[in-house]
Parts: structure tokens; sequence; C-alpha cells
């Protein structure tokens, strides 16, 4: 059987500082803006009040943007009247005839590579902090269109690393520097490749940063750290390989050569008796 519907009745009354959006040929409300959620992004706001943040320049559209995903702002207007009560009140404060809606996007990450390529890092000896522009995460996140979370990913996939407090990309020519180094310290002092101690590592490169050897063996799928030890990384053999055969197409010139193929058909006509 349906259920009855359960008529309620309230005594409504408008409040002195009622506002009329259907006044204005703008039609918004300058005090309330209704906004349209999933369960997703209502169970975050109730976790953390603050954890929403509208992001965009005067030139882009506007996003929102929740700890990690993107969603766009659509404005959808409606024929129908909404009326504004404050929670537990009988007093109407405002009417709105539309609302935002929000609609997940793809997180608009591209900008991070044109921030960053700016001031690719190649160590401390040729490295000009001075006239560098640079970005710490704070001033990341305010520009970049995206979640945190979806930013740090970025980030990761593009190899940046943090240093003095600016996320800097590092210069791939050094990268294979430091993991040449590695390898070489490596069949010197006789290092078991499957279990490769990150603090042997840091204490045989001396003449680069420690934080900075780590992140080479970290972001690098020449090396991967095991399961059980975090300071620990494991250099399988195919990996290896791999890495050398980068090195060795980066050094040897690449000749395109167009071969012209000519083809002849040949029919055989079959004849049935």
């Amino acid at each position: 059987e349906m259920e009855e519907e359960q008529i309620v009745n309230l005594d409504l009354s408008f409040s002195d500082s009622f506002y009329d959006s259907s006044a204005v040929a703008i039609n918004v409300n300058p005090m309330f803006r209704l906004l349209e959620v999933d369960e997703e992004v209502l169970r975050e706001i109730e976790m953390n009040p603050s954890g929403l943040t509208i992001k965009g320049a005067e030139a882009e559209e506007a996003v929102v943007c929740t700890t990690s995903a993107t969603y766009v702002l659509k404005q959808l207007d409606s024929s129908n009247t909404l009326l504004v009560l404050p929670a537990n009140s009988s007093e109407i404060v405002a009417s709105v005839s539309g609302h935002l809606e929000l609609q997940k996007v793809k997180p608009r990450v591209n900008r991070l590579w044109t921030l960053l390529a700016q001031s690719t890092y190649e160590g401390e000896e040729t490295d000009n902090t001075s006239t560098a522009v640079l970005y710490t995460w704070d001033e990341l996140k305010n520009i970049v269109q995206a979640s945190d979370k979806e930013i740090q990913k970025a980030l990761w996939e593009m190899q940046a690393i943090e240093i003095h407090g600016r996320w800097r990309l590092v210069s791939p020519a050094l990268v294979s520097e430091i993991l040449e180094l590695i390898l070489t310290s490596a069949r010197i002092h006789e290092w078991d490749l499957s279990t490769l101690s990150l603090a042997k590592c840091q204490e045989a490169l001396t003449a680069h940063a420690s934080h900075l050897v780590q992140h080479c063996l970290s972001i690098n799928p020449v090396a991967q750290p095991t399961t059980h030890k975090t300071n620990i990384y494991s250099l399988s053999p195919t990996h290896i390989a791999i890495f050398r055969s980068q090195q060795i197409l980066a050094q040897t010139p690449v000749c395109v050569c167009v071969c012209v193929c000519l083809c002849v058909c040949v029919c055989v006509r079959v004849c049935v008796c």
C-alpha cells in the first residue's frame, strides 16, 4: 500500500530583510546561492565544512574543488520560485529562482607544466633562485584548478620535487647522472641490487643532496622500494636494461629512412569447366 502523504501546515512570515531576487534583472540573490550536491560532496561538507574551494582567475571558468575531485559550476534557472528559510525557523528571508549545480570534470593540471618548466632544477651549482619564478605548495593550490590529491598526483607523475620549500622539475640529465653514479657505486662496492640501501647511496653520492638521491630512486622505474622496508630499493635487470637503452637512444642520432615499395598485384583467373 502506498504511504499516505503527510501535510504539514507552517505559519510562515516574511522577514524585514526579505530579498526578492525576481525584483532584479540579473536574478541573483546577493545573500543566498543554492548549491545542489551529490552524496559524496555532501559527506565531505559534513566532515569538513571549509573543505570546498572555489578556484578560477578572471578569465577562467570557476571550478569547485574538494580534497579529491574537481567540479565545474553551472547556473540552472527555474521558473519556480524557492523560498529560503533558516533552519528551525518559519521566517522567510529570501526567494530565489535558480541554483548552482556541480558537474565533475577532469582536473585542470596542464598549467603545472607551464609554471614549473620555467625553473627546471639542474643542480645547486647552476641554480639561480634570485631570478627564477618559483612556487610553493600553497601558491600552486591557489593557481591550479584541481583538488589537493589531484595536484599531488600530477606532481608525482611529472617527477617534481620540493626543494627549499619550492616545487621544481628536475633536469632529465641530472636524474640520469645520479642513477648512473648509483649503478657505478653498486658495481664498485658489490652491492646487491635487489636490496639496495638508500643510506649507502646517499653516502656514496656526497656531491648531491640526500633528498635528491632519494627522489631520483623513487620516481624512476629503475628502482622500486621493497614492500617490507621503505629505505631499501630493488633494481631489476629489466629496468636497468631499459635505462641503458634510453641512454643509448638519447646519445645516438636518429636517422629516418623512407622506403618506397611498389606492390605488384597478380590477378589469377579461375575457370570452372
